[in-house]
């Protein structure tokens, strides 16, 4: 009753806000955000969900579909939150990948690379088979499909291994992101903004890296008060830099913590240092994306195209095939180096953060690739994309694998 009364007093709140961009009127609107994320969040968790699902909704509600309140891209101030929060957990990520050091087989990398290329060909063949659609546009749908997310998979679990797995997969559907778009570049099939995504990635992976080994070097990153002082200034000027060149704030955080991760061995001791702020980073990115998209706009969803249903079971069997099937029965790594017990590939399924970015997060949109019908469909199908996986796909996989191991204990209880 008590969350019930701290939502109905936020939400009262909210309509008698200042509706001027400034400051004020930001620090309204983020306060006001993030003590409603908060409070879904409890309610979410309370009932057995996911709390991300109550930061998505937090965000629905005081965004464009609901109120109206928190828009970052209307406000300068809440842009820059925006970005910084989208920083900070990639970086935080990032730094989980700690424990990819302790395995040096080639085999996890190798089957999440290919995989990852599987699932784009099959996707791609599929679409060209059902649908008749031209190469380019179906190798494109391809990639949409086949990219991972190890930054909705954080707010889901606290095994390090899965956070691993989803980064190796995100690296490889960067590579193949990367060769696809500049082969149909350099062929005409799609315009020169594809080669500026991929440049703008790699960029942001670069710099992020290289801003870390700075930090490292000039020791700013020994003690706790300077280590949070030295990030937060830098992911400030990051965030103006990101704003201004139109590049990605989550593979800049990503490339940031892999790089420390690197550097301080296990990563456990600068996790320490941050984890504070972790939770905080992610509720107010995932709320402030869930704010930006007008996901129930009049032509969002109305009338569907041709394809869009056809297009979204394509990738959903071939995902749960390669991420889910695939790692529990054909080739099975052992936990020893990396891998995961059948009841965590589940948890591989659910993306949106990553997509979101590339989509709606920057001046350089993957709307823009495609035109006309297409285009329609590409904005569609991006759009299901994200409902589906970060929103239904996070319940069942979180939900199913509570299941999973409550039955492990049980089976482990019983007596021989």
């Amino acid at each position: 009753m008590r969350i019930l009364a701290l939502c109905s007093a936020l939400l009262g709140l909210a309509l008698l806000a200042p509706t001027a961009n400034d400051p004020a009127a930001a620090a309204w609107a983020l306060g006001s955000l993030m003590l409603l994320a908060f409070a879904f969040e409890h309610i979410t968790t309370w009932v057995g969900l996911p709390a991300l699902l109550g930061w998505l909704a937090a965000g629905i509600v005081l965004g464009v579909n609901g109120l109206d309140m928190v828009r970052p891209a209307a406000s300068n101030t809440l842009h820059l939150v925006f970005l910084i929060s989208a920083l900070w957990l990639g970086f935080q990520v990032g730094l989980r990948s700690a424990p990819v050091h302790r395995h040096s087989s080639w085999r996890l990398p190798a089957i999440v690379g290919l995989s990852t290329l599987l699932t784009c060909a099959g996707v791609a063949t599929a679409i060209l088979l059902a649908l008749e659609l031209p190469l380019p546009m179906a190798l494109l749908f391809g990639i949409v499909i086949c990219l991972w997310d190890p930054l909705a998979l954080s707010s889901l679990t606290a095994n390090d291994d899965a956070v691993v797995v989803s980064l190796i997969g995100s690296a490889a559907s960067l590579v193949v992101l990367s060769l696809v778009f500049l082969a149909l570049a350099f062929a005409g099939a799609l315009p020169q903004l594809a080669t500026r995504i991929v440049a703008g990635l790699w960029i942001s992976l670069a710099a992020g890296a290289g801003a870390m080994e700075i930090l490292w070097q000039l020791k700013v990153l020994q003690r706790r008060a300077a280590a949070v002082i030295g990030l937060l200034c830098c992911f400030a000027v990051a965030a103006i830099v990101i704003d201004r060149f139109g590049l990605y704030s989550l593979p800049f955080g990503l490339g940031a913590g892999v790089a420390l991760s690197l550097r301080d061995g296990d990563g456990h001791r600068l996790r320490h240092f941050f984890q504070p702020g972790r939770q905080v980073a992610v509720m107010v990115f995932f709320a402030m994306a869930a704010a930006s998209v007008d996901i129930f706009a009049a032509d969002a969803w109305w009338p569907p195209p041709e394809g869009l249903v056809q297009i979204l079971s394509i990738g959903l069997v071939l995902l749960i095939t390669m991420r889910v099937l695939g790692p529990a029965t054909w080739f099975p790594v052992p936990r020893e180096q990396g891998g995961l017990e059948r009841r965590e590939t589940w948890l591989l399924l659910p993306k949106g953060a990553i997509l979101f970015e590339l989509t709606f997060g920057s001046d350089r949109s993957l709307l823009e690739l495609a035109t006309g019908a297409t285009g329609s469909l590409l904005r569609q199908v991006i759009l299901a994309d994200l409902v589906m996986y970060a929103v239904l796909l996070s319940i069942g996989a979180t939900l199913l694998h509570k299941l999973l191991e409550r039955r492990q204990l049980d089976t482990s209880e019983d007596p021989i």
